[in-house]
């Protein structure tokens, strides 16, 4: 499977080796209706277990997004909106500045030190659209000079087509 590897400029001068995947522990997404939406759930030591959503926001959950290759996060929910999980609280008061590639990266509480219960377990719902390779490309000529109403309805169709 093809992954693209993307720096970001922030990360560029801080960073000293490559990152990859096997350095961050695995995310899943729980009880939502597809693979980009639902309970955060961190694999730690072999066991899978929840995040708490204290301080949880769109910037811990847009790099849960990314991380999952789910593209944007459009929500962020707490007190266990996809249901409560089981298990270890492993990760409790995430802060991210949303631009890390992984969750791991973000600062928390500690591995397993938690003032949660699973009735705060953190949820995510993506956007399930992933490209940052499209918005690394420059705008095909042909859609520039497209009306506005075009533009901002991605999908539409006006009209007739010379196609």
């Amino acid at each position: 499977i093809w992954q693209p590897t993307f720096l970001w400029v922030g990360l560029l001068t801080t960073v000293t080796r490559s990152l990859s995947a096997g350095d961050w522990p695995e995310l899943r997404l729980v009880g939502g209706s597809g693979r980009c939406s639902g309970r955060v759930e961190i694999l730690h030591q072999s066991a899978w277990g929840t995040v708490c959503d204290d301080l949880w926001d769109l910037n811990e959950a847009e790099v849960v997004c990314r991380q999952l290759g789910c593209g944007r996060a459009m929500s962020a929910l707490g007190k266990a909106h996809f249901g409560p999980g089981s298990g270890d609280i492993f990760l409790d008061n995430l802060q991210c500045t949303g631009v890390e590639r992984y969750l791991g990266q973000c600062a928390h509480s500690g591995w397993s030190e938690h003032n949660c219960g699973h009735h705060e377990d953190a949820s995510v719902i993506c956007s399930g659209i992933f490209s940052p390779l499209i918005w690394a490309l420059p705008v095909p000529e042909c859609f520039k000079n497209l009306p506005a109403n075009v533009q901002s309805q991605p999908g539409t169709k006006t009209g007739s087509s010379n196609i």
